[in-house]
């Protein structure tokens, strides 16, 4: 309202959306036409200087509000999305991103004029929401998702979908991060999926050591957070578990020392880092537990840049915004393996690493007497690359795969031994 002090935005099961300020005062409220699983986002969507707010209601519309002295309807809005959405809305200038219960992504304008709709629709419901950056270093913001039904996609501000992975696992309510975990400059997307974290590269390409596994018999809920709790100059992935305990690995898979710390009950929430005593050498981790405590750690590590808390910002704004610097150099076929090995499907997964520049690859599957079983061309993008191989022609065996890179003036050739055991 521009009073000089942040007030609080929050909603309820009963549909009703209120602003309080800092001292507990209504300072208004919205009756919706469904209940509010998800939370309100803020920022200043039609660049007039003034925050709008956004919220989704089970009632399948998105509305987006501007304050002046109580909630006002931007013009064209509530919008209409044929679902229930549990997700947090998107906010970016002249743009409102909502993940749909079906796991598609819509875009509208500051009107309400729906720009494009991307995804595939589902009967899984998704709970998630979308989280904007720009991950592979082009200078532009790409939108990120993970479905219901174990999707995760990447989708340009125009609108094209630049990749899209399947993982075994599903997602409930628990919505990603943005950071760069394992320290090459780009920013990886960390997720939670039943009982697993999975940190995923610029390319889709899941790291090294990832998924990470926690003794759970049900679905992580808690958000991602991304911050560093070990002084290691990196950040680490946060989360609370059903179990009571509040984890934390660093982005090679490993957990960090003395985690997990422990509740009193079974946590859903999503902790919560900041500074709270403003000693600049220590940080504080806040959750809340079903045991009706809150809890707070002191780190002996200072707060840095990152997605310390559920939704990135206290606004909710869900945007990575840290320049992509990368710092490691790729070389041509790095890191080449068949995975798994054996094969025990119809599908193994060939992954390389190459270096800008690679004009193509192609590789070819032969029986150990020399002949040709399966040819095919592989993915050229910079870093990591996972290709798929149906694999369900073969019989059980031994056989080699030949890749053939070709760099520039350079021809690179390697070959791996790999098994099928079904």
């Amino acid at each position: 309202n521009g009073d000089g002090e942040e007030e609080i935005i929050t909603a309820d099961l009963g549909g009703n959306v209120y602003v309080f300020s800092p001292n507990g005062v209504c300072l208004a409220r919205y009756k919706l036409g469904g209940s509010v699983i998800g939370s309100p986002a803020v920022y200043d969507v039609d660049v007039d200087g003034k925050k709008e707010i956004a919220i989704a209601s089970n009632d399948a519309h998105v509305y987006l509000f501007e304050f002046q002295d109580s909630l006002v309807l931007e013009d064209g809005y509530p919008v209409w999305l044929g679902q229930m959405v549990w997700s947090t809305p998107l906010l970016y200038e002249h743009a409102v991103y909502v993940l749909s219960g079906d796991g598609t992504l819509w875009r509208f304008d500051e009107n309400g004029r729906k720009v494009w709709r991307k995804g595939k629709e589902s009967l899984a419901f998704t709970t998630s929401s979308p989280v904007m950056g720009d991950i592979n270093g082009d200078g532009l913001k790409e939108i990120l998702c993970i479905t219901g039904y174990g999707l995760v996609y990447c989708v340009s501000e125009p609108g094209s979908v630049l990749w899209e992975r399947s993982i075994p696992d599903t997602n409930f309510f628990s919505s990603p991060a943005l950071g760069d975990v394992n320290g090459d400059g780009y920013p990886e997307l960390v997720l939670a999926a039943k009982n697993k974290i999975y940190a995923v590269d610029h390319n889709g390409c899941v790291l090294d050591n990832f998924p990470v596994e926690i003794d759970s018999q049900e679905y992580i809920q808690s958000s991602i957070v991304l911050s560093d709790v070990d002084d290691d100059g990196r950040v680490d992935i946060l989360f609370t578990s059903p179990d009571g305990g509040v984890y934390a690995f660093n982005g090679n898979g490993d957990r960090i020392y003395g985690f997990p710390l422990g509740t009193g009950g079974k946590t859903y929430s999503t902790p919560l880092v900041c500074d709270y005593d403003g000693d600049p050498s220590t940080s504080e981790i806040f959750v809340g537990s079903e045991d009706g405590y809150l809890y707070g750690w002191r780190v002996f590590s200072s707060l840095k840049e990152g997605w310390n808390m559920a939704y990135g910002t206290p606004e909710h704004w869900m945007v990575y915004n840290i320049p992509v610097t990368p710092t490691t150099t790729f070389q041509s076929l790095e890191e080449f393996y068949i995975y798994p090995n054996p094969g025990r499907g119809n599908r193994v997964n060939l992954r390389y690493t190459l270096d800008e520049g690679v004009r193509s690859v192609r590789y070819i599957v032969f029986s150990m007497a020399g002949d040709i079983l399966i040819e095919g061309e592989g993915t050229t993008n910079a870093g990591v690359n996972d290709v798929p191989i149906d694999v369900s022609s073969l019989a059980n065996g031994v056989y080699i795969l030949y890749i053939e890179i070709q760099d520039g003036e350079k021809t690179i050739k390697d070959k791996k031994v790999f098994g099928i055991a079904r």
